[in-house]
Formats: structure tokens, sequence, C-alpha cells
């Protein structure tokens, strides 16, 4: 009442706050109370308010001055004493421990991993409020005095419930509740934790899994698998409370264990079928994270918040559930572009254990988007241009833990890699290879290209960008269809077989991809008849080096995992159908292609696969044995075929068979060959 009888043009005339208001949390400065400067304040903490430090807009700061940031640094370090001695010393490791990353810089909503805030992660400054924030800073340095209602950072997060649920998280009560929230989490979903039985999921995660996708430290993750057993599944134990980031740890380990259980059960011959698959492991990891976009403002390690969400997103894509995995995987690379995870500046700001894991985590997430695009013939995401981030470096699991606490740039003779193998050069071959995904996808099957017949000057453009991606790449991630040789995996353990394999495997399926349109075209083929029977004797021999590749594995190794089924189902199905267009076929390929489509029956016997994939499986075998049989007449076999499935339910979607899927061949094109198959 009494501000209202002052003039308005005094009121700029009045002298600022005192300077602890400078340092009090949003909630502190608008009801006007004490406020102690940690991030969470004491008073929110009590009231359980969302505490948030106001700052200006990182993407409109201008670079502060080395003055500037020693100034920030040391008001950190004075802080540190009173956040150490708050903390529990009984507070279990979590994937990034505190006392790791006593230097890491934090953004302004307390978030670690993020780069000093005179650092913009964005591409552009385009936003009006950005704009109007860049003004209002410039008149304030101008000393431009005016009554105004400063508007919020658009970095700044608000909580999304205004009068929050007790039970809408699992931050809830459960603090109060003496039973561990471990416990709840495992109990709400019947899960019994069999120490034997996890320890063979994780082992095989660690070895199936994430040699594929290797964005996880993996000590870090064993060391909280260990600490979980110690701390949380033996009633002896003295149960932590619900504290920081422990329960994202958690969930990580629940999904790890997910994604192994997986790969390791069988559906056909396992006594749970369908539900053997992990599903209840992974439930209990989603509840333990909560809410997907309120998780953002709660969790401050967002390097580990998105490693949970690409963990759902691999396990979702290994059930072929495509649709709930693009979702997700889409709000991980949208948060990813929010923090600037794709850009060189923002991940080089960083420590150099945050720096190399936030590279290892863009590079599978882009890789996951390209191939969930293959997958299910939908656009990708992420757009090249957008991105300058560098590739992650050959360091092994040892030389990241032995510098996780080192806060300053390294040395270029103190990142030597050493003579221990990693799984890097295999993710930068996949780096490689999936930048070509992206132009093949642009120029075959994108929205303007998908009704056109590619011209060969096409193909040949792809087919020498491929050539020229893999001369960077170490010789055994290259492959070359005019020069394949043989592939020899002596001297080497299965990880590094599984690798080599793969990407001999993916270069295989990319020519096909380039040639398939070719062969899909019928009646409209620019392509003269010379041609197009060479186009379908170079795919049939690259459908053949792919069942080749995968049959001269020893049956020892555990050969019959997902990565293999797709390549291996997409192969078998070009080479049936080119068997039927082309009867000369049979002779050369006939009896490969038979044992291609029985050895898919083994996948369901060896791993879990989508009701989908199983009957997909079983119509190629009845369609082989038909065309392979020589008591029975092709055309009769194929049409007993098609009265069957009539009255089954549909093997694939309708989007699959579409000339906008580049999935696998179309399977409408090998039930319409056999039309012409008398011809030739």
């Amino acid at each position: 009442m009494v501000e209202s009888a002052i003039p308005f043009s005094e009121r700029g005339k009045h002298p600022k706050r005192a300077k602890y208001a400078s340092k009090a949390c949003g909630q502190c400065k608008r009801r006007k109370i004490k406020c102690d400067g940690n991030v969470p304040c004491r008073a929110c903490i009590s009231k359980r308010r969302d505490c948030q430090q106001n700052g200006t807009d990182m993407r409109g700061r201008w670079r502060k001055t080395g003055r500037d940031l020693a100034e920030r640094q040391e008001k950190s370090r004075s802080r540190e004493p009173q956040d150490k001695s708050a903390q529990n010393t009984s507070t279990p490791p979590e994937l990034y421990s505190r006392s790791h990353q006593e230097d890491v810089p934090e953004d302004q909503n307390g978030h670690k991993g993020l780069p000093d805030e005179s650092i913009t992660p964005f591409s552009g400054e385009t936003s009006l409020a950005h704009n109007i924030t860049v003004v209002e800073d410039r008149l304030e340095q101008m000393g431009v005095r005016y009554a105004r209602l400063r508007s919020e950072s658009p970095n700044h997060s608000f909580s999304s419930q205004l009068t929050p649920s007790p039970q809408a998280s699992p931050k809830g009560n459960h603090r109060e509740q003496t039973k561990s929230y471990v416990y709840q989490a495992l109990d709400s979903h019947k899960i019994v934790p069999d120490r034997v039985q996890w320890d063979r999921a994780m082992k095989t995660f660690c070895d199936e899994v994430h040699i594929l996708v290797p964005f996880l430290h993996l000590p870090s993750v064993w060391e909280a698998y260990e600490r979980l057993w110690e701390s949380f599944l033996v009633p002896s134990a003295n149960h932590y409370s619900h504290h920081g980031e422990w329960r994202f740890t958690f969930a990580c380990v629940l999904l790890c264990l997910a994604n192994g259980t997986c790969v390791e059960s069988s559906r056909v011959d396992g006594q749970q079928g369908q539900y053997s698959a992990g599903w209840s492991l992974y439930r209990a990891a989603r509840d333990v994270i909560g809410d997907l976009l309120d998780v953002f403002g709660e969790c401050t390690d967002q390097i580990l918040l998105l490693q949970n969400i690409l963990l759902m997103v691999i396990y979702l894509f290994r059930l072929d559930s495509h649709g709930p995995a693009e979702k997700l995987l889409a709000l991980s690379i949208s948060h990813s572009h929010h923090i600037g995870l794709q850009r060189r500046q923002v991940v080089e700001a960083m420590n150099p254990f945050e720096s190399e894991m936030a590279r290892r985590l863009w590079w599978c997430i882009y890789l996951m988007d390209r191939r969930l695009a293959i997958e299910t013939g939908r656009p990708f995401l992420i757009q090249d241009l957008n991105v300058d981030i560098g590739l992650p470096r050959s360091m092994s699991d040892e030389w990241l833990s032995k510098h996780r606490g080192t806060s300053h740039p390294l040395q270029p003779e103190d990142t030597g890699t050493g003579n221990s193998p990693t799984t890097v050069p295999y993710l930068i071959a996949m780096a490689s290879y999936s930048k070509v995904i992206g132009k093949v996808w642009e120029a075959l099957y994108g929205a303007s290209t998908s009704d056109s017949t590619p011209s060969p000057f096409l193909k040949e453009y792809l087919e020498l960008l491929i050539t020229q991606s893999q001369s960077d790449l170490q010789p055994e991630f290259s492959y070359d269809p005019q020069r394949p040789g043989s592939y020899k995996a002596r001297g080497l353990v299965w990880w590094q077989i599984k690798q080599q394999l793969m990407m001999r495997i993916r270069w295989s399926s990319l020519y096909l991809l380039i040639r398939k349109p070719m062969l899909q075209r019928k009646g409209a083929s620019s392509l003269p008849v010379p041609e197009a029977i060479e186009n379908e004797v170079i795919c049939m021999r690259l459908a053949q080096s792919i069942i080749e590749d995968f049959s001269n594995v020893a049956e020892d190794h555990p050969k019959y995992t997902f990565p293999f089924l797709h390549y291996l189902t997409s192969a078998t199905i070009i080479a049936l159908g080119l068997i039927i267009k082309q009867s000369s076929f049979k002779h050369t390929y006939g009896e490969l292609t038979l044992e291609a489509a029985r050895s898919l029956k083994k996948h369901c016997r060896k791993t879990w696969v989508s009701g989908r994939m199983a009957r997909a499986v079983w119509k190629l075998n009845q369609m082989a044995e038909a065309i392979m049989n020589p008591g029975s007449r092709l055309t009769e076999s194929l049409g007993n075929n098609d009265q069957q499935s009539s009255s089954s339910r549909p093997m694939i979607p309708s989007d699959h068979l579409s000339r906008e899927s580049p999935k696998t061949f179309n399977v409408a094109f090998v039930f319409s060959a056999n039309t012409n198959s008398s011809s030739h």
C-alpha cells in the first residue's frame, strides 16, 4: 500500500535489494524470506517447494570474463563444506558419484553434467523471450531504470503440478515409510530377487547388448548392482532412504536386467512363454523413474536420465514395440537438443569423463534414430546439419575410471588408449554407417522420391558414398561386396566377432537397401533387361553373403540373438522372392536359402521373439519348403499358404507392405512374382 503512493517516475530511484536477495532462490524471492543460497535451500526443503535458482537466459548471456568465472568457482568451493556436512555419510554410490563430480559445473537449475552458462547449447537464438532478455540486460547496463516485471528465463523449470499428489511419483510419502522403496517397486510387480538369475542377466546384457550400444560406464553399473544387493536386497541390511539420484541408478540396473533377461530367455521353450521377456523388470523401472515429463526437473544428472530413457528404447525395440520406442526416442532426442548434447562446445566444456560419456550417449541415440527409421519406414528425427559433436575416443573403462575426478581438460599425451580393445571403434563405424543411412533414406525413401524409380546414376552415387564413408574405419569394420573375402574370427573373443560380423552384415544390407527399389518396380521400371538381370544377380549375391556370414559362425557361439534375426529374415525374404521370379536361381541358391529359413526357427527357441516375428518365421518356412519341395507345384504350394494365412492374424502390418518402408523386401512381390515365373 505504501509503494502505491510513490509516484511512478520516482520508483526507479529506490536502491536495490541487499546482496542476500540476489543469491536467493525463486521461491524465497517471491515470498521475501531469508534464503541460505543452497540448491535446494532449507526453506524450500521444509515446505516441500520446487527450489529453483533464477538466472539469466543461457542463450542470451555473452561470454564471461576469466575474473567472473574465477569468482563463481570460488563461491562454489566455499559452499562445498556445507553441502558435504549436510549429506548422509551412508549415501549409496550413484552411476556418477558426487565425490567424483565436485568440479562438474551445474546449470542454473542445478543440473550436473552441463557446461557453463556462457556456452549456448542451441544452434540459433531466435526466441522472443531471449530477444527481450537481451534488450533488458543492455538497458540495465546503461543504467536505464523503469518499473517492470521481468519474465522468467526460457530455461526456467516449473513444477508441472500445482497441487502434487502424494502418490504421483516415487518421491511422495515413501521417505517416511520404513520399508525400502526398492522392495516396494519389486513387490508391486511380483518380482522375487534371484541372485544367480540376475547375475546371469547382467552378464548377458554386458556381453550381448552393451557391446552394440556402449553408452554406459560398466564399472559404475556393476558397482551400483553390487550395492543394491548389499544394502537393499539383504533383509539384515540397513536400508538407505530415498536420496538423490539413487532411484535413477536403481532404475538403470533394472533396465539392464530387463534387456539381459529378454536376450537369454526363450518364448517357445521357456515356462513363462510370452511373459519371459523381463517385462515386469521394465515396468518396475518405469514406476521408479516416475512421470517422464516431470522427471527432467527432478533428476540433476541429465546424462544418467537420458541413459535410462535410451535403455527403455532399446528394450522396446527388442520387443518389436516400435510405436512406444519411437515416442521415447523422440523424447530423448528433444531433451538432448535442449541441453546441447549435439554441440561440440557444450560437450568439450564438461570434465573428461562426462565429455566422453556424453559423446557415446549421443551417438548411440543417433544410431537408434536411424535404426528405428529403417525398421519402421518412418522418418528419422536428427538432422546432420544441427550436429557438430565429435566422435567418441577409444578410451577403456579403466581409463575413464582413473580420470573420473579430473576437472581440467587433458593434454593429447594424457589420452593414450593403451593396448586393451574397446567397443568404441565399432561405435564409430556405426556412426558412419548411420550417416550413410540418412543419405540413402533421403534419396530413395523420402516423401518426394518414394514414387519414382531411382536411376543407375543415383545408385552409383550412393554406393560410392558407402565406399568413402568406410575410408577412415578400421579394416575389420568395412566391407566391399566386390571384394568380400572370407571372414576370419581366429584369435578373437565373442564380442569382437559379433561386432565385426554385424558390420559386414549391415554394410551388405545397406547395399541391398539401395538396389531393392529397382527390384520392386514392375512394369514402370526404366532399367533395360540386361541391367535388370544384373541387378537381380547382385541382390541375390548380397542376400546370400548375409546368410553365409551367419552360417559360418560356430554353433557354440550365442549367435541366435536379436540383432542377427532381422537381417537374416530380410535376406531370406529377398532370396525367396528372387528364386520365385528367376527359377534359374533355385539350383544355385535354393539349398542355402532353405537352410536360412530353417535357422530362423532356432531363433524362436534360443531367444525371445515377438508374436509378429514368430508368425513371419513360420510363414517363411512354409514358403521355403514349398518352393524347394520337388514333389509339389509351386503355384499350389503358394496357394495353400495363402489360404492358411487368410484365417490367421496378419504376419506383417500393412505399413510394412508399402513402398515407403525399407524394412524388408516387399512380401507382396513374393506372391505376385509367381505369375511371371514361368516366363523365365
